[in-house]
């Protein structure tokens, strides 16, 4: 097994604000995984993200309107701690 980073980025969301308007927004995310391969760290990967999405869907703090997911980038070469991260999403507004 093979410790791997995915950079994943994604369009498609609208993020729910305090007075409940909504912002278009992408994100970004370094997916941290265990894997055999890069082809399955990116599946995995993915696979995490949107289960987190979902959560956040759940806990109504954010709309899908129509997501897109892209593996930007799958590297091997980082240390095994960060697999204990949990780091967040950042979002981003879309341009109009």
């Amino acid at each position: 097994m093979i410790f791997f980073k995915v950079m994943i980025s994604g369009t498609g969301l609208q993020l729910i604000e305090q007075d409940e308007s909504t912002i278009d927004v992408g994100f970004v995310k370094n997916e941290y995984v265990l894997a055999k391969s890069a082809k399955k760290a990116s599946m995995v990967a993915l696979s995490n993200v949107e289960k987190n999405i979902s959560e956040q869907v759940r806990d109504k703090k954010i709309i899908i309107k129509n997501l897109e997911l892209t593996v930007d980038e799958t590297e091997s070469s980082f240390s095994f701690w960060k697999l204990l991260l949990k780091e967040g999403i950042i979002f981003f507004p879309e341009a109009r």
